[in-house]
């Protein structure tokens, strides 16, 4: 539990860090410096998920050994585990440090804009690279159980990064502003993992420091079943910047940045189920009990869709007056992208939720390829939509991946003996026209509909969201349960507060 509220708060900080950051970055740094910064810094992303898969491996290994008091072996894991990041995390942040200027280049041209995003991807890659090698403490945290002291550590690190990188803005620091926000960021993290790792030792907790060989070439043997599925993860929702900068310039990245933003707020929520289910559905899944399994998954995919379609729907609808009063009309990329990426983090979030749980069920190494297949996949043929159909050639790869990869590992799950629905579940006639006039009202407001201040756009989203929430609790059997089993738990604890 603190690791879910730790990761929903972080993550919640930092969609608030993200929406209150851009207006300033527009403002002090300018779009097309701003835009280029946004292409490279998908890249710092990719660095910090360069891991190898091994966070959970660590994990996986030290978790059963503190589970049989083997403490020692848990160390030696460890310490291997913090071995091989480390390497990683050296090799990773020196060639990106080599390459940041030519990246720089290939981006603005040979100009004082491309020198400042030079310096600046260098020092964000010696963040990103201290944030890869601090995974292993994490890993050490979550095979322990203690994980309330960093998730707290890593909300403390969001607000001071987020809090560096707004004041220097505001002091006329320029680009550099933001890698050292980052800087900050990791600088907090990496304190309170020290902290952490010492309680550990003068607790008892851990055994000698040594490094065995044996257990570092386990890791390698074994890691390439989960680190292309770490790594595909990462460069299909973090690379629109850097092919928007590619292929359709730095001044370009803004507009489909902000365009997006919500929905990535979105589909980061939605991922959060996912992320959420893993470890309890395998437990059931060890069980054996194929029935229950079935009934599980499809209560999850069913509250798991609903909530996407009514983020969908909400993000589609309010999108344009979002952006305007958010930034200005001019960074909005229009209607036909925003429906296009609405669709998006709708099936991409589901076909994500169904991996995740296939590989829950055991198959790693096949659910982590059929990721990396839809990756090498996606990205080129998004790089050639780009340059075809401008801003919507990406959401429209993404699209024309998401969907067979969906039906595919849905078809792999059917055959484990895990029965799944395909596509929606039949409704009666009024429920069809519900949700039809829905459809028709989200795309009547995304058109039609512009806010004249937050006040007018906060009211009318709610309304909306009152009466599309309603509508899908009517027409879902699963959703009316969940919400009704909600709805008395809280009672519950009221009348206990009450009593007491």
């Amino acid at each position: 539990m603190a690791t879910l509220l730790g990761t929903a708060g972080t993550t919640t900080l930092s969609a608030i860090q993200a929406f209150v950051l851009m207006p300033l970055c527009l403002k002090y740094l300018g779009p097309e410096t701003y835009g280029a910064w946004l292409a490279s810094g998908d890249i710092l992303v990719w660095l910090q998920s360069s891991d190898l898969g091994l966070p959970n491996l660590m994990i996986q290994r030290m978790a059963v050994a503190f589970a049989k008091d083997q403490k020692q072996v848990a160390t030696d894991y460890f310490v291997a585990g913090v071995f091989v990041l480390g390497v990683l995390a050296v090799v990773f942040t020196s060639a990106l440090v080599v390459l940041a200027p030519s990246l720089a280049v290939t981006l603005l041209g040979s100009t004082m804009e491309a020198q400042a995003i030079g310096r600046a991807v260098r020092l964000g890659a010696l963040a990103s690279g201290a944030t890869l090698a601090n995974w292993a403490i994490v890993a050490l945290s979550r095979s322990l159980q203690r994980t309330a002291f960093l998730s707290g550590v890593s909300l403390c690190a969001t607000a001071v990064g987020f809090a560096a990188t707004a004041y220097l803005l505001y002091a006329g620091f320029g680009l550099v502003s933001i890698p050292a926000g980052m800087i900050a960021r990791t600088s907090v993290l990496i304190v309170g993992s020290a902290v952490f790792l010492l309680q550990g030792v003068q607790s008892g907790a851990l055994g000698l420091p040594r490094l065995r060989v044996p257990i570092v070439k386990e890791f390698l043997a074994l890691s390439p079943a989960t680190a292309g599925g770490s790594l595909a993860y990462a460069v299909m929702n973090q690379s629109d910047n850097a092919v928007v900068g590619l292929t359709l310039g730095p001044s370009i990245v803004p507009i489909y940045a902000a365009t997006k933003k919500v929905a990535d707020a979105l589909r980061g929520v939605l991922d959060m189920v996912a992320f959420s289910s893993y470890a309890g559905f395998a437990h059931i899944v060890g069980q054996g009990q194929r029935e229950k399994v079935t009934a599980v998954f499809e209560e999850v995919r069913s509250l798991a869709m609903n909530a996407a379609l009514v983020g969908c729907a909400t993000y589609i609808a309010f999108n344009r007056s979002f952006v305007s009063c958010w930034v200005g009309a001019a960074f909005y990329g229009g209607g036909g992208v925003t429906i296009l990426l609405g669709l998006q983090t709708f099936l991409g979030a589901m076909a994500f939720l169904v991996n995740y749980l296939y590989r829950a069920t055991g198959a790693v190494t096949r659910g982590s390829l059929a990721l990396v297949l839809e990756c090498a996949v996606r990205v080129p043929l998004a790089i050639g939509l780009a340059q075809v159909l401008g801003m919507s050639g990406l959401p429209l790869a993404a699209l024309l991946t998401s969907l067979p990869a969906l039906a595919i590992v849905s078809g792999w799950m059917r055959r484990e003996g895990i029965g799944v629905q395909s596509g929606f579940p039949r409704r009666s006639i009024l429920h069809s026209v519900l949700r039809s006039a829905a459809c028709a009202l989200t795309l009547v407001l995304c058109f039609g509909y512009d806010a004249k201040d937050w006040v007018q756009l906060g009211t009318t989203v709610g309304g909306f969201l009152v009466a599309v929430s309603a509508q899908v609790i009517a027409t879902d059997p699963s959703v009316k349960r969940a919400t009704e089993h909600l709805l008395a738990g809280a009672a519950q604890r009221l009348r206990h507060a009450r009593q007491r």
